[in-house]
Parts: structure tokens; sequence; C-alpha cells
């Protein structure tokens, strides 16, 4: 809630629907396995209304340090006894549940530590899918330095050998055009604009079918 370019844009509405909300109606529809969706948010007092407004929306809530988000995700997700973590920004609205399922099946079938998209250049901004063993992330935490440990897979990424990591989101569209993320004021306003003109639910529409953003 307290972001700096744009406060409280995380409640931001996007053709009727919070930015968390939509998060989570996108999310539940992946059907490759069932998702226990945890909002790991800070400690602050200003994230006292939307600890309220998560639990309001079915989601669990973990509230930890704002500076070490990599602590808040570790500990969030050993109180879950979770083995692995599913990143979800909460300022990326889009996320697409097809690409979410593609890289939970690499998950089980390769068992590496990451699984990511981040390699794949042309996916739009705002869909990626970051998988990772909870283990790794322990295994790092002492290493790890402020930036590090505010930007949660810097020291992941510099950590593993591409040996260690399955790459998701192969045959997936590209659409290099389109950002997909609420990062200022407008931005949900333009997101829902291009919703609005492919004339889609935006718990259901699909990122290739929104309409090509000139550069």
């Amino acid at each position: 809630m307290s972001s700096k370019r744009f406060p409280n844009k995380i409640i931001s509405e996007i053709n009727g629907q919070s930015t968390i909300e939509l998060i989570a109606n996108r999310v539940r529809q992946v059907s490759f396995t069932e998702l226990p969706l945890v909002l790991a948010t800070t400690d602050g007092v200003r994230d006292d209304l939307l600890e309220t407004y998560a639990y309001s929306l079915g989601l669990s809530v973990f509230r930890g340090p704002e500076s070490d988000v990599l602590a808040r995700v570790i500990t969030a997700g050993t109180n879950m006894s979770a083995t692995h973590i599913l990143r979800l920004n909460g300022d990326c609205p889009l996320v697409e549940p097809t690409l979410i399922e593609a890289g939970l099946k690499l998950l089980y079938q390769k068992k590496h530590s990451l699984v990511s998209s981040k390699s794949i250049l042309g996916l739009p901004y705002g869909v990626s899918v970051e998988i990772v063993d909870i283990d790794l992330l322990q295994k790092l935490w002492p290493q790890t330095n402020k930036i590090q440990r505010e930007h949660i897979f810097n020291s992941v990424y510099e950590h593993l050998s591409i040996e260690s990591v399955s790459v998701a989101g192969g045959g997936f569209p590209l659409r290099p055009d389109l950002r997909l993320t609420v990062d200022i004021p407008g931005d949900n306003q333009r997101i829902g604009n291009l919703i609005e003109l492919n004339g889609s639910d935006p718990t259901l529409v699909k990122y290739w079918d929104l309409p090509f953003v000139p550069p």
C-alpha cells in the first residue's frame, strides 16, 4: 500500500476488480493443482487495511519486514509447510493461468530448483512465472545483500547454473509490445482499456488476444 510511485496500487481497480482480486481470480483458474494463495505483505500500519481486505477475498496473510522481502517470503512459505514458492507480483494483474500450469508441470517432471520463463524473450512484461525450491531460498538468505533481499530472485539467478533451471513458456505467444504491470497512476486504466477493446472478462482474457500496442 505504501508504493512511492502509486500508493495503494494493489487495490486500484481494473474493470471493476481490484488488482489483487484479479490476480487471485486468475490464479484460481489453474487446473493442474490447487494452489494455496498467501498475501506476503509488510508489518507496516498502512497494510492493516490490506490484510483485512485480503481475508475478505479468501486469501491467507503473512506479514513481515518491509525491507527484507526474501525473509518475508521464506517465512510465509515455511508457515504453510510449502516445499516451493510460486511468486506472484502484486502489481501484475494479468498473470496467465496456463503459463503457471506449464511451469508446475515442468517442476514435477524435471525436479529442478527453479522453474522460470524469464529467459523467453518477447513474453509480455508482467506475465512471467517463477517457481523456486524454498530450501534453496533458505540456503541463500544468509549470503544475500540488501538489494537481493528486496528483489528475491536476484540471488537465485546468480547462484544457479542453467542446467538447474527448467525454462517455462516455450511455445507461448510472444507479445513484446505489452507491458502488463501496474507501476504508476493510470496503468490500471491503461490495462483496463486494452481488456475493454478486446471485449473480454478481465478474469478470463488472454494476453495474446489483447490489441497490439504500437511503440
